[in-house]
């Protein structure tokens, strides 16, 4: 029997956030539950068991992973018959970057019991970032070499795919379409009422954390130079969206109050 056969039971579309690491995708879910939406974050973790997903399926409103976007599909759309309504978040790639390699650092002081739920592989990374000299624009720029699956281009990778750096401009055009919003940094009131039909302040971020480093670091020459070869998908990516949103210059009332 096919797996989608077991979502017939709920008819209402599937609200689907595919989440980019260091985004403010938990504080994005947090409003998704705050509207009344039941739903569940981190279903990367259901990959593997897609006859518990298909059960589970059946009572959500919304689902959230660090997925992307084809996998996603192909996934969701095997255990559902429901509409799959698609939508993201992006930040300035430099800031996402710079988010994402303190966090290897900050999971590390989150304690043990936190930084044990991590794969050894994570942990080992953590590890050789911590011990590295992260006063030096040489020294970071040499950890993002060492990890470009966690630092090269990952937002334009889940976003657009594993394939996005070699995508032509339909194709880059094509995918982008497959979602309904994906906001950048100065949207997130915007997706939330494109998601809930709730208008709310998006100010306070979950999951924030505290630099263990100088971030002034990666608006070094050496670093910007890196970063816009590294990483150069990522902010083209950025640069399109943030054309295409320009005309809502967050117009949501609250927004010019709180989130600016």
């Amino acid at each position: 029997m096919p797996l989608r056969l077991f979502g017939k039971k709920r008819h209402t579309d599937l609200i689907v956030f595919v989440h980019v690491p260091k985004t403010a995708g938990t504080t994005i879910t947090r409003h998704l539950s705050a509207a009344g939406l039941r739903g569940q974050d981190h279903i990367e973790h259901w990959l593997d068991h897609p006859y518990i997903a298909a059960d589970r399926l059946q009572n959500f409103a919304w689902v959230s992973g660090h997925v992307p976007l084809p996998s996603m599909q192909s996934f969701l759309s095997s255990m559902t018959q429901r509409r799959l309504r698609f939508f993201s978040a992006i930040r300035s790639p430099v800031d996402q970057v710079a988010s994402h390699y303190n966090w290897l650092i900050e999971i590390y002081h989150r304690g043990a019991e936190f930084y044990s739920r991590h794969s050894k592989g994570i942990q080992t990374i953590s590890e050789r970032i911590r011990e590295t000299d992260n006063t030096k624009p040489g020294s970071i720029i040499a950890q993002l070499m060492a990890e470009p699956g966690l630092f090269q281009n990952q937002q334009s990778r889940i976003v657009l795919g594993r394939a996005a750096s070699h995508l032509s401009k339909s194709q880059f055009e094509d995918t982008l379409r497959e979602f309904e919003f994906v906001a950048t940094e100065r949207d997130l009131p915007d997706l939330v009422y494109k998601m809930t039909g709730t208008r709310s302040l998006v100010t306070n971020r979950d999951n924030k954390s505290r630099y263990h480093f100088d971030a002034a670091l990666f608006r070094s020459p050496e670093i910007l130079e890196f970063l816009a070869e590294y990483n150069s998908s990522d902010q083209f990516l950025y640069d399109v969206v943030t054309g295409r949103n320009a005309h809502l210059d967050c117009n949501i009332p609250e927004c010019a109050e709180g989130n600016r």
